[in-house]
């Protein structure tokens, strides 16, 4: 008998092994989703029982789910619209009795596991209307709990074995834990591919070789190329010039922040993107994550933006300029009025014509302000000292003022390469622009001091040597909603400005390859700082000469006039014949060589040529002057214009012309000029 037993209990273990071997096999073997009803249904066969429920626990919630029911004969999943079998919770009693031993005999129905399921068709084909004996079995990964179980046995069948079903319920706890586990990551990789692929903005991870080993739909799409023939590439097939170079990123550890860049469309074009990357680690392997968007639309925005606000400016300018000028020219035509209907004295008349040259000379002054901040008004540079302009130009303002400048100067302050007379201007328009915000006095503190600016300087300077400038005053300071508007021409807050100051110095202060920035705060003060480039040699100091008193020269010869505007040639042909000169006049470049040409071959040469740099729609001095050269190399000439900081004016004889006199110039200036050109 005892032996008989002994066969049982072997032959019982041994299909208990087997059990255990095929639930590794079925489950390894198998899709995901069958996992719980195979660890039912063998759950079932080591308990050798005749129906199984096999729940997952959620830890969180403390809930548990059927996820299988296995009877003799049917094992599988339970009906999955059924919701009253997901999210049972249970309550804290309930965990507490299973939580310290796997197996447990349900003696008590209220107080286990079972008291809490719902009453539905799956519970009731597992009642029976026999005498049962029902276990609660928990499944363990170590101490955590994945899962529970419950199994039915015929009454006055305990369970046996238990050791084995221990091992099983450990086996299976692991399994479910794996299940968990690769769930989660099935559910990340999916959250994170449709999050990847879902996204507006283009991404691309690149491994430590610089192969791009992931891209996204966006990504794909911006490019218009095809994963295939992106993936495994080197970055430079969209991102990079050169991978042979070292990566800032991966080999100097630098970061990119919303960085502009380019991306390289398929048909060969650069698209301009707004970038960030951030490096990670995966495996221990060095990745970078590249994410960009495409900021076409953005800029052209922004262009738009910037177009109407320069032509909210040049409406603003033309206005102002119409303004002066219409004032100017009041000021001329009545005096001219006055001249030409009044009986008067000569010295009367002197007055009257001294008035109309006062504000002829104002215009003057006007147009060149505009010109500075023109497109084209370029700068005389030389190498100059700062301290000595800025200590003389401050201190020429503020002669007689209630304030007081207090200077902040750097030993061996760098020379700068620049025009003297325009950086003066700038320093006295800052100068004056301070004392103008102190009305009850102040300090105005000056600063001057050698600086390096670096690569990515937030002034977008180049890298290199520069003067610093500050100016700062203690007055009211200025409205946030005006700083960014005081560079524009002609906008101004006080009652008697022109609102040119600022947008001159400005526009001085680009043309000589600096920066410009200012910082206000109302009822505390407004601090300006420049930033000039330094100069490549010293600045050679040169003893200022007293202005010669001016004097009109009187002169012999033939001249030939180019001009368009009949007022300026009928205006030279009476001043030149007054100062004893023999005129012909011609309207463009053309008609000046034809003029020229024939006077040559009569051998009544000219002795020299005033010519217009400007004729439009015809030819200007500057071709003129070329072709005359070429044919004539002794041929003499001079350059007028209104565009007093065009570059042929700013160097003439580069361009072949002997002098020049600016527009508009008067009879002293022009009768001088002359006489040092053909005297040399």
């Amino acid at each position: 008998m005892n032996k008989i037993l002994s066969q049982e209990i072997l032959e019982r273990r041994n299909r208990a092994f087997r059990v255990l071997y095929d639930t590794v096999i079925q489950v390894n073997s198998s899709p995901d989703e069958q996992v719980y009803s195979i660890l039912c249904g063998n759950l079932r066969l080591i308990c050798d029982a005749d129906a199984a429920l096999l729940f997952s626990f959620d830890k969180a919630a403390r809930a548990i789910s059927l996820e299988a029911v296995s009877v003799e004969g049917s094992t599988g999943a339970p009906p999955s619209k059924n919701q009253q079998l997901r999210g049972i919770p249970l309550p804290e009693k309930v965990l507490a009795l299973y939580s310290e031993q796997t197996i447990t005999k349900i003696m008590d129905v209220k107080d286990s596991l079972i008291s809490v399921l719902p009453n539905s068709c799956w519970y009731c084909s597992f009642q029976s209307n026999n005498e049962c004996l029902y276990y609660t079995l928990t499944l363990k990964k170590e101490t955590d709990i994945t899962g529970f179980a419950i199994i039915r046995r015929p009454s006055g069948k305990p369970l046996k074995m238990k050791d084995m079903v221990d091992t099983f319920l450990g086996l299976a706890g692991v399994i479910i834990q794996r299940k968990n586990a690769i769930d989660a990551l099935n559910l990340s990789n999916k959250w994170f591919q449709t999050l990847l692929h879902s996204s507006p903005v283009g991404i691309i991870l690149v491994n430590g070789n610089k192969e791009i080993v992931e891209i996204n739909s966006a990504a794909l799409e911006l490019v218009s190329k095809k994963r295939d023939d992106i993936i495994g590439q080197k970055c430079s097939v969209l991102m990079c010039e050169d991978v042979t170079h070292r990566c800032p990123i991966f080999d100097e550890g630098k970061r990119v922040n919303t960085a502009e860049r380019e991306i390289k469309h398929a048909d060969g074009y650069s698209i301009p993107i707004l970038k960030n990357v951030i490096p990670i680690e995966i495996n221990h392997e060095r990745y970078l994550v590249e994410s960009f968007m495409d900021i076409r639309e953005h800029k052209k925005m922004k262009e738009e933006l910037m177009r109407a606000r320069q032509l909210e400016s040049i409406g603003v300018l033309a206005g102002g300029i119409a303004h002066d000028f219409n004032n100017l020219l009041t000021a001329i035509l009545g005096n001219i009025d006055l001249a030409l209907n009044a009986n008067l004295s000569s010295e009367e008349m002197r007055e009257i014509l001294q008035g109309a040259k006062k504000a002829s000379l104002n215009a003057k002054k006007l147009s060149s302000q505009f010109l500075t901040f023109a497109k084209g008004g370029n700068p005389i540079k030389e190498s100059v000292s700062l301290e000595e302009i800025v200590r003389d130009s401050a201190t020429f303002v503020l002669k007689g003022s209630a304030i007081k400048c207090e200077f902040d100067i750097e030993q061996n302050i760098s020379p700068v390469n620049a025009d003297k007379g325009q950086i003066n201007q700038v320093i006295h328009n800052l100068i004056l622009n301070a004392m103008q915000a102190m009305p009850d006095g102040g300090i105005i503190y000056v600063t001057l001091k050698n600086e390096t600016i670096s690569n990515n300087d937030p002034s977008g300077l180049q890298p290199g040597s520069y003067v610093h400038i500050s100016i700062q005053d203690t007055g009211i300071g200025i409205n946030p909603e005006n700083l960014s508007k005081i560079f524009d021409p002609y906008f101004t807050t006080k009652e008697f400005g022109s609102g040119l100051g600022l947008s001159t110095t400005y526009s001085i202060v680009k043309k000589h390859g600096g920066a410009m920035s200012v910082k206000s705060e109302l009822g505390t003060g407004t601090i300006f700082t420049i930033h000039l480039p330094c100069a490549a040699r010293p600045c050679a100091h040169q003893p200022e000469s007293l202005p010669a008193e001016k004097k009109t020269y009187y002169g012999t010869g033939k001249i030939l006039v180019m001009d368009d505007e009949d007022m300026v040639r009928e205006l030279l042909e009476s001043a030149l014949t007054t100062l004893g000169y023999k005129v012909t006049a011609t309207r463009d470049g053309k008609e000046a060589l034809e003029v020229f040409k024939n006077a040559w071959d009569n051998s009544q040469p000219f002795d020299l040529v005033i010519m217009d740099l400007t004729i439009p729609g015809g030819m200007g001095g500057k071709e003129t002057i070329t072709r005359l050269k070429r044919e004539y190399p002794q041929a003499r000439a001079i350059v007028s214009s209104g565009y007093s900081n065009d570059p042929v004016m700013a160097d003439h004889t580069a361009y072949g012309f002997s002098g020049m006199v600016v527009k508009p110039f008067d009879i002293h200036d022009l009768s001088a000029t002359i006489h040092n050109v053909i005297n040399n």
